[in-house]
């Protein structure tokens, strides 16, 4: 008759008791590793002793009736026969030939799916020689903690906070009255950290409903590990800690571009700062409210005549106009706000916003050399008569090039795909100045400005 023994030295894992009956002398043996046991998620391995007799095969079976394997996977080498004689409750694995490997391997991985009981699980472990049962071990275990925190979520606020809602059960043996969260040193996340429970929360019962309230700067990590406290209040200021445990929030990424409208209309209203460079000949506008949610397309045009120079950039982004002359501009920004997938924020016929300012350059102009900020580019001969010149200084691939008149004429436009140089012939330009905007593809407006001399 086989003796009811209990190895404490097989396993005994944080928030997991495991207990093995057998045979004393019996030197194979199974056991258990904890891949995640607040969710009930373990590794079965075996030793086996050829001295305890021929065994070809494993069976693992679970006792307890409302228990269900979940995400079973195993990962065995060759020669081994896998079936399933009761789905999520009986398996088995055999050798085609010859006995067990000796020594110790992971049999499987698996969870008990949805368990929520304080009850043990008890799980059979039979040693087979050819289907037939030859011994068995017997583990139990207990998947639950003290406490169960189930179900829960996490929702992005309209402010960027976070609010995290869950249930909790009492599976300590004390009725408790507070609840408390403790974060990571050097963390201040938690807005207020404890929950009182009114009435007071007795053994196995459940408080529906609870939240815990995310700072924003949570949107920095993927996940925040608070450890839940229940206690016992027996005085104004004294309490008695009857269950501890770790556990983590996931922290969603939040698509916060599509704001209240009002909120778009405010941040529009706020329009744009610019800042002059006399040296490098540049205005840079930057926006104030603005974010990489919102699509700009700036324009700005002198107003005693010339060229709109237009370009595309995200709200977060500034522009840089390299400016030819002094004087007064019109400058616009037209923004359009997206979600993180692309879709507009609002209907379509609300979708933009534009606003426009009057900015006065007041910067001198030295020389007709070429203004662009890339020095890579180059204007030559400046003034000209009959022909004129671009150079790069190295090949360059897909853009544009366009003439325009003082006036704003458009007199030449040309795509290039591919060149270092190219000629333009000016002989039928009259006497004047004109500005040459080259674009290349997915970068900013460079502007040059020419003399024609006759």
């Amino acid at each position: 008759m086989r003796q009811r023994k209990c190895h404490p030295l097989i396993i005994q894992l944080l928030f997991m008791q495991v207990c093995l009956y057998g045979r004393e002398e019996f030197a194979s043996t199974v056991y258990l590793s904890a891949v995640d046991s607040a969710t009930c998620c373990y590794t079965l391995s075996f030793n086996y002793d050829p001295a305890d007799g021929p065994y070809d095969g494993i069976e693992v079976s679970l006792f307890s009736i409302d228990a269900q394997f979940s995400a079973i996977n195993y990962d065995l080498s060759g020669g081994w026969i896998h079936s399933i004689p009761e789905p999520q409750r009986r398996l088995r694995w055999s050798r085609a030939s010859g006995n067990l490997p000796t020594g110790g391997y992971s049999l499987f991985d698996f969870c008990i799916n949805e368990w929520t009981s304080n009850q043990p699980i008890r799980m059979a472990v039979n040693w087979l020689n050819n289907n037939t049962i030859s011994a068995t071990n017997t583990l139990e275990f207990v998947c639950q903690n003290c406490s169960a925190i189930w179900p829960d979520s996490t929702t992005c606020m309209p402010d960027s906070s976070y609010l995290y809602t869950f249930n909790y059960t009492n599976n300590s043996g004390f009725t408790v009255n507070r609840l408390r969260f403790r974060e990571n040193p050097g963390e201040d996340l938690v807005v207020e950290d404890e929950i009182v429970f009114a009435p007071a929360l007795l053994p196995g019962a459940t408080a529906g409903g609870l939240s815990i309230q995310l700072r924003p700067d949570a949107a920095a990590l993927t996940s925040v590990c608070l450890e839940f406290t229940a206690s016992r209040l027996l005085d104004v200021d004294i309490a008695l800690d009857c269950c501890t445990v770790t556990h983590c929030i996931d922290i969603p990424v939040c698509d916060r571009c599509c704001t209240e409208y009002t909120d778009f209309e405010a941040d529009v209203a706020q329009r744009f700062t610019y800042a002059l460079d006399c040296t490098g000949q540049t205005a840079t506008f930057t926006t104030d409210s603005l974010s990489e949610c919102d699509e700009v397309f700036w324009r700005i045009r002198m107003l005693s005549g010339g060229p709109t120079i237009g370009s595309f950039l995200p709200g977060d982004a500034s522009f840089i106009y390299n400016y030819t002359m002094e004087g007064d501009y019109r400058v616009c920004m037209r923004v359009t706000r997206y979600d993180l997938d692309g879709n507009l924020c609002y209907d379509a016929d609300l979708a933009t916003l534009e606003v426009c300012d009057t900015i006065l350059i007041d910067c001198p102009i030295t020389g007709v050399a070429p203004v662009a900020v890339n020095p890579q580019i180059a204007l030559w001969p400046n003034p000209a008569r009959d022909w004129v010149e671009l150079q790069f200084i190295e090949q360059v691939t897909n853009f544009f090039y366009a003439v325009y008149t003082s006036g704003g004429v458009l007199i030449d436009r040309q795509w290039i795909k591919t060149s270092s140089r190219i000629r333009l012939d000016t002989r039928q330009w009259p006497a004047g100045v004109y500005f040459i905007l080259i674009q290349p593809y997915d970068a900013h407006i460079e502007v040059l400005r020419l003399l024609i001399l006759r």
